[in-house]
């Protein structure tokens, strides 16, 4: 392979099955977790196509924006493509994978530094850190115990 040439998706995957998942060091969990962000936000995907030895912060805040803004585009089961909202905490899992990838491939000499280190990629999301659109699962009318009622002993 031609590691000037190889895109993100064939290093990606070269990292993944030729050395992680053959890792003693490396707990299942991680595999797991970078795999399934390489399979569904890097396989042919507009970054997974970028050459690993040049890709910049720049097309990885882009390609950030356009998940956050328009979501992730698939085909399920049933051959129908849906899209699917795609949280700030999910960027930024995604950003960890990238992260880990591209410190692979320093180690590798196959380039100098990380393009997707924090202080060079910002995870889009909202200025009240909660997601727009999410549903939450919590109800924060909480009725606290007034001082009469915490004096109360339980009749067991």
């Amino acid at each position: 392979m031609d590691f000037q040439k190889a895109s993100i998706e064939q290093l990606m995957y070269d990292s993944l099955f030729n050395v992680l998942i053959k890792s003693s060091t490396s707990k299942p969990s991680s595999f797991e977790k970078h795999e399934l962000n390489y399979r569904l936000y890097i396989k042919n995907s507009s970054i997974g196509y970028l050459y690993a030895s040049n890709a910049t912060s720049k097309a990885i805040q882009l390609y950030y924006n356009e998940l956050f803004e328009k979501g992730l585009t698939y085909i399920d089961k049933n051959n129908v493509s849906k899209t699917k909202k795609v949280s700030s905490e999910k960027i930024f899992d995604l950003n960890k994978t990238l992260r880990f990838f591209f410190t692979y491939c320093i180690f590798q000499s196959y380039r100098r530094e990380n393009p997707c280190s924090l202080n060079k990629i910002s995870i889009p999301g909202y200025a009240d850190s909660s997601d727009e659109d999410d549903e939450t699962i919590f109800d924060f009318n909480i009725q606290a115990f007034d001082d009469e009622e915490v004096k109360t002993k339980p009749k067991i």
